[in-house]
C-alpha cells in the first residue's frame, strides 16, 4: 500500500522528533548523502566558516556564511554559486532537510551535517531553522554592466545606494529590485557590507540571482549613467512631488537613493537629471529607505 505524501511525512517528523528527544540522532547522520556529523567547535572547516562572520574576512575570501532554508535554496538554484551546505539534524525539519539535500545533489554542493552545539556557534539568529549555507558572492564594478541592445531597454532600471549603513535595508532593497527586474543594485561610497550575513539573510536568497556593483564617488556613476544614456533621478525631501499615475520617468532609468540618516549629499542636486519626491498624507514626513525604494521601483515598473 502506498501512504500518501502527507502521511509519510507526518510519520517522518514523528520519528524524528522522537529520535531527538531521545538523544539518538547526536553523533550520526540523519541526512543520505551527507558527510560525518561535526560535533566539535574545534573543527578546521567551523573555524573556517565561523571566520566568515566577519565582514572583512567574508570580503577577502568572497563568501558568505548565511542561514535559513529559504535563502539556501535560493542560492542553489544558481548552479555552482554554493560551495558547502549545513544542516543540523537536531534543528532542522526533516522535510526542509530532505528537500534540501536533494537539491544539493544536483548542484554539486557538499552536504555537511553538524551538532546543534556547533550551529550555533555559527549561526547568530534566535530560534534558528537547522539550514545554512557557504556560498560564492561576486562584488563587480560599473563596466560589468554589458551593454543591452536599444530595443531592450524599455524597461531598464537600476537602483544606486549611496553610503546607506543598514545591512537588512540592503537585503531588503535587493529583493525589491530582484522582484522588478532591475539590472542591478550599485552600491556607492562607505556603503554597508553586501557580504554581511544579515543582508544576504534579509535578501531571501535574490543577492545571488542580482548583479551588484561598487563604485567610490558621485562623479564616477553619473559619467557612468551619461555615457550609456541612462536617466539619472535622485530622491529627496525637497524634490518634485510625483503624481503615482502620471509618472514617467523615462528608460534606461537610474533611481539614486542616500543613507538612512542624511540623505543624498548637497551636491548630488547638480550631477543628477531630477530630484523627487513621494507624496505624503500622514504625520510622517519620511519612510524607511527600503519602503521608498520599493515605491519608486513598482512606479517606474509600472510607467514601462
Amino acid at each position: 500500500m502506498v501512504l500518501p505524501k502527507v502521511k509519510v511525512l507526518v510519520a517522518l517528523e514523528r520519528m524524528y522528533n522522537q529520535g531527538r528527544m531521545n538523544g539518538e540522532l547526536r553523533g550520526r547522520s540523519f541526512i543520505e548523502g551527507a558527510k560525518m556529523l561535526i560535533s566539535s567547535k574545534q573543527n578546521r572547516q567551523v573555524k573556517e566558516w565561523r571566520s566568515l562572520k566577519r565582514s572583512e574576512e567574508a570580503r577577502r575570501s568572497g563568501k558568505v556564511l548565511f542561514e535559513g532554508a529559504h535563502p539556501v535554496l535560493q542560492a542553489l538554484d544558481h548552479q555552482g554559486m554554493v560551495e558547502k551546505i549545513i544542516v543540523c539534524p537536531e534543528l532542522a525539519r526533516p522535510e526542509t532537510a530532505l528537500l534540501v539535500r536533494k537539491r544539493a545533489s544536483t548542484s554539486g554542493a557538499d552536504l555537511v551535517e553538524v551538532s546543534q552545539e556547533v550551529f550555533d556557534s555559527i549561526t547568530d539568529r534566535d530560534g534558528p531553522s537547522g539550514i545554512a549555507a557557504v556560498a560564492r558572492l561576486k562584488i563587480g564594478t560599473l563596466n560589468d554592466f554589458i551593454p543591452i541592445p536599444a530595443s531592450d531597454r524599455t524597461r531598464e532600471l537600476y537602483i544606486a545606494l549611496w553610503q546607506i549603513e543598514s545591512p537588512g535595508n540592503l537585503g531588503t532593497i535587493i529583493r525589491t529590485a530582484n522582484a522588478f527586474a532591475a539590472r542591478g543594485v550599485i552600491l556607492g561610497g562607505d556603503c554597508v557590507d553586501p557580504y554581511n550575513s544579515k543582508t544576504v539573510k534579509a535578501s531571501m536568497g535574490a543577492i545571488f540571482h542580482t548583479q551588484l556593483a561598487h563604485v567610490q564617488d558621485l562623479d564616477a556613476l553619473t559619467n557612468w549613467s551619461r555615457k550609456f544614456g541612462c536617466h539619472l533621478i535622485g530622491t529627496s525631501a525637497h524634490g518634485e512631488q510625483i503624481v503615482p499615475n502620471e509618472w514617467e520617468p523615462g528608460f534606461p532609468l537610474m533611481l539614486l537613493f542616500g543613507s538612512e540618516g542624511s540623505g543624498l549629499p548637497a551636491e548630488a542636486a547638480s550631477l543628477v537629471d531630477g530630484m523627487v519626491r513621494i507624496p505624503m498624507y500622514g504625520v510622517n514626513t519620511s519612510l524607511n529607505l527600503s519602503s521608498a525604494v520599493a515605491i519608486l521601483a513598482y512606479l517606474a515598473f509600472c510607467s514601462g
